[in-house]
């Protein structure tokens, strides 16, 4: 596990519906973002409420136990996973996706990528970028052109 987030690489805070979205589906976006971030494009962001939200939903949607288990544990490896400290209390339509805006600030994230509409909705939270899975790809190959 990152003990600290590394300011070199972009920071993104996925919403557990990217996650499942990329468990369900090899071929799509979300499964592409994955990819990138096991092979080192970013840092991923998370938080232990974010892991525990995104096992539920994992596990409620039919994705194998061990499916669930090996990417929980590669979260708990390779993100850097915050304190889980902050608190934020800005969605009230569905104030269960706070925990992607807290981890976002606490984490100092750049993006929050998201198949939420309560979430993609608000467009930017503090310095934070908040777009769908095709978005964020679209910003992450602009980001490594301008390089």
């Amino acid at each position: 596990m990152y003990s600290q987030r590394i300011r070199t690489l972009i920071g993104v805070v996925l919403d557990s519906s990217v996650s499942l979205a990329a468990h369900l589906s090899s071929r799509g976006a979300s499964a592409k973002i994955l990819k990138l971030w096991r092979a080192g494009k970013f840092q991923l962001i998370t938080s232990p409420d974010i892991i525990t939200e995104t096992a539920r939903v994992l596990s409620e949607h039919g994705v194998e136990k061990e499916i669930v288990e090996d990417y929980i544990t590669s979260l708990y490896l390779l993100a850097f996973v915050t304190d889980g400290l902050y608190m934020v209390d800005f969605i009230k339509e569905d104030s269960s996706d706070n925990i992607f805006l807290a981890a976002g600030l606490e984490g100092e994230a750049d993006f929050i990528v998201s198949l939420d509409n309560h979430l993609l909705s608000i467009k930017h939270y503090h310095n934070i970028q908040i777009v769908s899975p095709k978005g964020f790809l679209r910003r992450l190959r602009s980001l490594s052109e301008n390089c």
